[in-house]
């Protein structure tokens, strides 16, 4: 039997379109809702986002083309769920040794026609090594996932 992750996070919030318009948003749309202050190019950012497709790049663009990957996707379900690394350390700087990254699921359940839910769950945060626990904190606290889906959620409801 597979071992349970240790450290993780859960967030489930409904948000007023269909299930591929939510989709759509978070992985097409990326570079819309994400915000900047958690990027690694913060106000030099030109572009960040997720190439749709399992083995796709989870990327950021600065100026004159320089690039950081901050993980992988792992699977790629349209408009049902994502899944991806996350290769960002505690201290906010990508780790490109994917045995030190953490793993986001992002679920899309379709409740009518008009309103999906999304279930965001990060784990394997042990991963990311001895300050790791604390890194779960920050992740879970009101400036980590619940503030980067505010992000995501006030788009959607603005388009």
């Amino acid at each position: 039997m597979a071992e349970q992750s240790k450290l993780s996070i859960e967030r489930e919030h409904v948000v007023k379109v269909s299930q591929q318009q939510a989709f759509d948003i978070f992985v097409k749309h990326f570079s819309k809702w994400w915000p900047k202050e958690y990027s690694w190019g913060r106000d030099c950012l030109e572009f960040i986002g997720i190439e749709p497709k399992a083995g796709g790049r989870c990327f950021e663009r600065g100026p004159h083309g320089f690039e950081c990957q901050f993980g992988r996707v792992l699977t790629y379900n349209p408009p049902e769920e994502i899944s991806f690394t996350w290769q960002i350390n505690d201290k906010g700087q990508p780790d490109p040794n994917p045995k030190n990254a953490s793993i986001i699921k992002v679920k899309f359940i379709a409740i009518e026609p008009t309103h999906t839910k999304l279930i965001l769950n990060h784990h394997s945060i042990e991963n990311h090594g001895e300050n790791a626990k604390k890194y779960c904190e920050e992740l879970n606290s009101d400036y980590g996932w619940s503030f980067i889906l505010k992000n995501f959620i006030e788009t959607v409801h603005k388009i």
